[in-house]
């Protein structure tokens, strides 16, 4: 059994038989269970976890989220009638992969040089098309990390995200009448060194959709603060989702 964590600060409740929200310890998402029960299942990710009385008993479900400070990364620029928040894309983990990119692609125009200077087979051109094809997506890939910046606007009409200046899909337009909420959520990916985890911002609709606005974020800090200062701005209140990253 894994003890559940309390969602929210410590007041006293005045009647006991309310209804109080903690949150589940594997999956973030918020459970409303009665303030005598001694454990409850997650109806998320199934958990099941313990309720210690002394803090069943102290819990309450007003307490807002704390503020996220602004991160290095991001540049926050307020005008009449606009909102205008920019990431830059570059971290540290591009260095090692451009000097691996770099590699890479001398080994192949040294392979190409030798087979099209001597007239070697036709296997010999052909077999290393898929490293070719590998070595162009990262070398693109890595070069977008080095110089791309995403631009998130928000007037009273609508809300834009657009990469650039090298060409990358995600681009994002949503009239503002149509949001309802935006959350983020962890991505976890296995590889065969392990597993690595990113973050995503997320939008839902008031028809009930969700769209991915952000993907690929090397810090949670960088979306809950983004998620923070676009609720602000639309004076959107901060609803729990299933699933979402809490602080």
């Amino acid at each position: 059994m894994l003890v559940v964590s309390i969602a929210d600060s410590f007041n006293e409740l005045g009647d006991m038989s309310e209804l109080i929200t903690l949150t589940c310890p594997s999956c973030g998402g918020k459970i409303k269970v009665t303030s005598n029960a001694t454990r409850f299942v997650c109806e998320y990710c199934g958990t099941e976890s313990v309720v210690p009385g002394t803090l069943i008993a102290a819990a309450s479900a007003d307490q807002k989220r704390p503020e996220i400070a602004q991160p290095a990364n991001v540049i926050v620029d307020q005008e009449m009638g606009m909102l205008k928040l920019e990431r830059r894309w570059f971290s540290f983990k591009y260095i090692p992969v451009a000097f691996f990119c770099v590699a890479w692609d001398a080994f192949l125009f040294f392979w190409y040089g030798i087979a099209f200077s001597t007239g070697a087979p036709w296997i010999m051109i052909v077999f290393p098309v898929a490293h070719v094809a590998v070595g162009v997506g990262l070398t693109y890939s890595t070069l977008a990390g080095f110089i791309n910046t995403t631009v998130l606007e928000i007037n009273y009409q609508e809300l834009t995200i657009k990469h650039g200046p090298l060409p990358w899909l995600g681009n994002v337009k949503i009239p503002i009448h149509d949001l309802k909420q935006l959350y983020t959520k962890p991505r976890v990916t296995s590889g065969e060194n392990g597993s690595s985890t990113t973050y995503e911002l997320y939008a839902n609709t008031w028809n009930g959709r969700s769209m991915k606005l952000l993907s690929g974020l090397d810090s949670a800090d960088v979306g809950l603060f983004i998620e923070q200062q676009v609720e602000g701005w639309l004076g959107i209140d901060d609803q729990p989702v299933p699933g979402e990253l809490l602080r």
